[in-house]
């Protein structure tokens, strides 16, 4: 029997996020300054939207596991930290690039913005993967499908990734 996936419309909208930003910022050339000001801008707000995305699954997704699992929870905590330290890297590099005076600057800062990214996405690809492996047979376990749809409509996780 097919059981609710939790995570599947959200991650499927923050996977689609985090790829069409790394493409962007991949063919960005960092020393054109308005070219490199659009991506500047797509990169905050991924990071902005993965980290609502973190809150909710901390004030709820988290909240429900550590009922049944807490040293679960306690691990997926441990992960939630490490991705909004590679946001906050990327948050960084914005207010660099944006503060370096000559284009040179903006160039060096601009391939050290490309390396955080993809460690950003790389994390959170993963990390997505671990949620869905490890959390949703949880949730199955203590859960039926229609309490999972009502984790799903307190929390927006399943309204097309708007959290």
């Amino acid at each position: 029997m097919q059981r609710y996936n939790l995570f599947n419309q959200v991650h499927k909208e923050l996977r689609v996020r985090l790829y069409e930003t790394a493409l962007e910022v991949e063919h960005t050339e960092f020393w054109n300054v308005d070219e490199a000001e659009t991506t500047l801008r797509r990169i905050a707000e991924v990071v902005e939207f993965f980290e609502k995305h973190r809150n909710t699954e901390d004030n709820l997704v988290f909240t429900i596991i550590g009922n049944y699992e807490p040293s679960v929870k306690d691990a997926f905590g441990q992960e939630q930290l490490k991705g909004r330290l590679l946001g906050q890297m990327l948050s960084e590099c914005i207010v660099m690039y944006r503060a370096a005076a000559i284009i040179t600057e903006k160039a060096q800062v601009g391939r050290l913005l490309k390396s955080a990214y993809v460690k950003f996405m790389m994390f959170n690809v993963e990390h997505m993967a671990r949620e869905e492996d490890v959390l949703n047979p949880i949730a199955w376990r203590y859960l039926t499908d229609e309490e999972l749809k009502n984790v799903n409509r307190e929390s927006s996780i399943g309204n097309n990734g708007s959290l």
